[in-house]
C-alpha cells in the first residue's frame, strides 16, 4: 500500500448519526428485545439472517480470514443476541452487495446510507452512526479547496456503488468520475496522482490514511 500520509482531506459533506454500541458493552444496560407475532412467525421461517459485509470497510466491516468484526458487526450482533436470532455475514464487493439486495437475496444491509434510489428497494431503520464525508487530495496540490474545483476537468475517485457515486453524478453531472472498489484503492489513486482527489466517508478514509501508513 502507498503511503498516505500526503493525504489529507479538505471539505465535510453530510452522512450519518447515532452511538454504535459494541459487543464488550455491559449486556445488561440492554434489555431484551420484544417481537411482534408476526415478527416471530417471520424469524420462524427464516431462522437465520443473511446480512451483508464488505469486508474491506474499516472500521465498520471487516473480513480477516474467517473472522468478521467491526462496529456494525458488533451492533448487529448484540441486536442479535438480544432477539435470539442468528446472523449469516455475506462477503462481497459494495455494488455486488446492492444487487443482492435488491434481488432480495439478503434480508440486511448493515451499513447502508439512505438515497432516492436504494429507497425503492430498501426499508431504512434509524441512524446509528455519524459518518461525515469528506475530499481528500495530495497534500502538493494547492488548488482544489471546496467541491467547486473538482467540476471542470478534474478526475475523482469514488467507491462503485456508493451513496457518493449517486448523489455526485446527480448534483455536478460534469464531473468526471473514476469508480474504485474500496477506499483503499480511491487514497492510492490520489497518491500516485491517477485521480485528483477522493471523496468518501472519513471514518474509513482517515482509518487507512492513519492506521495503516
Amino acid at each position: 500500500m502507498k503511503n498516505f500520509l500526503n493525504i489529507f482531506y479538505l471539505f465535510l459533506i453530510v452522512m450519518c448519526s447515532s452511538p454504535v454500541f459494541s459487543q464488550k458493552t455491559k449486556p445488561d444496560i440492554f434489555p431484551s428485545i420484544v417481537l411482534t407475532p408476526e415478527e416471530r412467525e417471520w424469524l420462524k421461517e427464516h431462522p437465520v439472517i443473511r446480512a451483508s459485509n464488505e469486508g474491506d470497510w474499516p472500521p465498520f466491516n471487516i473480513k480477516k480470514g474467517e473472522e468478521v468484526t467491526g462496529y456494525c458487526v458488533d451492533y448487529l450482533n448484540l441486536v442479535a443476541a438480544k432477539a435470539g436470532i442468528k446472523i449469516e455475514y455475506v462477503n462481497a464487493a459494495w455494488d455486488k452487495l446492492l444487487l443482492m439486495a435488491k434481488k432480495k437475496q439478503l434480508d440486511v444491509m448493515t451499513d447502508v446510507v439512505k438515497t432516492v434510489d436504494r429507497s425503492k428497494y430498501l426499508l431504512f431503520t434509524e441512524k446509528y452512526i455519524d459518518n461525515p464525508s469528506g475530499i481528500y487530495v495530495n497534500s502538493s496540490r494547492r488548488d482544489i479547496r471546496s467541491i467547486e474545483d473538482l467540476r471542470q476537468g478534474k478526475k475523482v475517485s469514488v467507491g462503485k456503488g456508493y451513496m457518493h457515486e449517486e448523489v455526485i453524478r446527480k448534483l455536478y453531472p460534469e464531473m468526471t468520475l473514476v469508480p474504485v472498489l474500496n477506499p483503499s484503492e480511491g487514497l492510492e489513486a490520489v497518491s500516485v496522482g491517477r485521480v485528483d482527489a477522493h471523496i468518501g466517508a472519513t471514518a474509513s478514509c482517515n482509518y487507512y490514511t492513519w492506521v495503516c501508513t
